[in-house]
């Protein structure tokens, strides 16, 4: 029997670290880390069936070529110089080649394509399919798309969830949030109605799909009628007279419309955001909509309004960012791309 030390690196946030024993009769066996610090022995079930996966019988592990309207079995050297053959017919322009590429894999190698493409002087295409949104809000917001470390909820006293799935999607965030509320936390969700969350939520408002933004507004304007101090907006935020001329022109009653939600539940948000320190959690699809990037801007300003953006237990979390114990830069492309198509348009 021999274990291996390893970590997930399948298309999700929570990056498990993994045991993989291979036992003496040649089956495999995937479980959690215990000794981890952050996993501590946790496996979400896609990944504990993984290799049933990988052995499925109806698993495709041959190159398929469509022949007169039909997928047929070949073999690597004709798949490979079928691919290498429109390539090569392209070389000359380029920019008729498109790569269209995203994440299965977060391992090593999972730029390998858009670096080979790139060096070929490919076309590119700009946006992506889930956060781009908001990592461009977050980076014109606060420079940096970088979510504090989940331990620091320890000092949180609130947390509004603004429509993370702490069961389906973030369970390592949902099993801190349940150990918190063990000791006290109060958790508000803000959703547009689907299921999963009332296991980890205190209270529940549900808004009309893709309006967050006009919440998060009509709680600003709600702060600022209660006198709230927003000293480290007024501080240090760029424009924000013009910000705050902005929130006093809006009308409550029209906000509220807009998202669905009344009064007196954008009255409870107004008051998690009070009682802090307070942190947001943002979730993964309200930057999917037109408008998107401003939905999740509105709640990073309602944050930094609310005053709890630099204590401990405030914050943002949105993604957890790059933390440096790899570099990427070898998937980069030596040239500007000739040209660049909106990937959304596609």
């Amino acid at each position: 029997m021999n274990t291996t030390r390893t970590c997930c690196t399948r298309h999700c946030g929570n990056g498990c670290a993994l045991l993989v024993t291979e036992h003496d009769d040649g089956s495999i066996r995937i479980t959690g880390d215990p000794d981890h610090p952050f996993t501590r022995g946790f496996l979400c079930g896609k990944t504990a069936r993984f290799m049933d996966r990988l052995g499925a019988e109806d698993r495709i592990v041959e190159p398929m070529i469509k022949k007169n309207g039909v997928f047929e079995k070949t073999d690597w050297n004709e798949a490979l110089d079928l691919v290498a053959g429109r390539i090569n017919a392209l070389r000359n322009t380029p920019e008729r080649m498109m790569n269209i590429f995203y994440v299965a894999s977060y391992g090593l190698l999972f730029r390998a394509s858009p670096a080979f493409f790139g060096r070929l002087g490919a076309t590119a295409v700009s946006g992506d399919y889930c956060q781009d949104a908001g990592y461009e809000a977050q980076h014109l917001d606060f420079g940096i798309a970088h979510q504090p470390m989940l331990q620091e909820l320890a000092w949180s006293k609130r947390v509004v969830n603004w429509g993370r799935n702490l069961d389906a999607q973030a369970m390592l965030a949902g099993r801190e949030v349940n150990a918190q509320r063990g000791r006290g936390l109060k958790v508000l969700t803000i959703t547009p109605g689907d299921p999963g969350y009332t296991a980890f939520s205190d209270d529940l408002v549900v808004l009309r799909p893709g309006t967050d933004r006009f919440l998060a507004l009509a709680v600003v304007k709600i702060l600022m009628e209660r006198g709230a101090d927003m000293a480290l907006a007024r501080d240090r935020v760029f424009n924000w007279m013009e910000y705050e001329a902005t929130v006093g022109l809006q009308r409550l009653d029209a906000l509220l419309a807009a998202c669905g939600v009344s009064r007196a539940q954008a009255d409870l948000v107004a008051d998690y955001y009070q009682d802090g320190p307070t942190a947001s959690f943002i979730g993964r699809g309200l930057q999917r909509y037109t408008f998107g990037g401003e939905n999740v801007r509105h709640i990073d300003a309602l944050a930094c309004c609310a005053d709890w953006l630099a204590e401990k237990g405030g914050g943002v979390y949105y993604c957890q960012g790059d933390l440096g114990h790899i570099r990427y830069e070898w998937h980069n492309r030596p040239d500007p791309a000739p040209r660049q198509l909106p990937l959304h348009r596609l």
